[in-house]
């Protein structure tokens, strides 16, 4: 699992599958990670390279949603599931080289308790 916790213009990381990063934070620019937001993974693909399909009704967790999928002719297929509400709940990348993420968004509307940034963080 990684942590990603964005203040401002950056990101600080930390988290297994990282290398020699463990549980150590390091800090990078916003600007690294265009393509983590939401509308960046979401809309990263252009629409005449790929239109999205919809694959279907799915539980995720106890939430009904909704599956679709982007399946451009370079780059990663993008599946999401939007609720109800016309939120993403959950997000799975697949690269044409076997890399794959996933990302889930739960708890909306609901208060979270402040966010400070990580100490002593080295830059990644």
């Amino acid at each position: 699992m990684i942590e990603h916790v964005v203040i401002g213009s950056i990101v600080f990381t930390r988290g297994t599958g990282l290398g020699a990063l463990g549980t150590s934070w390091c800090r990078t620019s916003i600007t690294d990670y265009a393509t983590m937001t939401v509308s960046g993974a979401v809309f990263s693909v252009s629409p005449t390279d790929s239109q999205p399909v919809r694959v279907g009704a799915e539980i995720i967790g106890t939430t009904p949603t909704v599956h679709y999928r982007l399946s451009p002719r370079n780059g990663a297929t993008v599946d999401y599931w939007i609720d109800n509400a016309h939120r993403i709940v959950s997000m799975t990348w697949d690269s044409d080289q076997g890399e794959h993420d996933s990302i889930e968004f739960y708890s909306y509307g609901q208060p979270i308790p402040p966010i400070t940034a990580p100490r002593a963080a080295r830059h990644c």
